[in-house]
């Protein structure tokens, strides 16, 4: 079921599906997704048997205090960062992050500091 979430004044669109006393799995989209409630079906299609899905479509970043952890986190490319972040200023609230081709710090560690902006501007 997706549905709207109000997360200090906007929108949020979050699905969710699946037992919810199994496993949350929580997918996090990359900056290049358009859509991951679409984008991610066919994975969480097959996981709704034994987890609990929630699939955040965020805008920048956002932080939905509806469920009560622990997490699995599932981010693919930057959000890796971002799930990195939320296990270090949460860490109750994370069980585990599994990596989508999830970029680490170590990714980014040879970029200086122009090329990290460079690329932030063109996203």
């Amino acid at each position: 079921m997706t549905k709207a979430v109000v997360v200090n004044d906007h929108m949020m669109s979050v699905f969710e599906a699946g037992d919810k006393n199994k496993p949350k799995l929580v997918f996090m989209s990359a900056s290049g997704t358009v859509s991951p409630i679409y984008d991610f079906r066919i994975l969480y299609d097959k996981l709704i048997p034994d987890f609990r899905i929630i699939v955040i479509e965020k805008f920048g970043y956002g932080y939905s205090d509806l469920y009560e952890g622990p997490f699995i986190l599932l981010p693919h490319s930057m959000s890796g960062l971002e799930a990195i972040r939320w296990a270090q200023l949460f860490p109750e609230e994370v069980e585990a992050i599994i990596g989508l081709d999830m970029a680490t710090p170590q990714t980014y560690k040879e970029w200086s500091p122009d090329q990290v902006a460079r690329r932030i501007r063109l996203m």
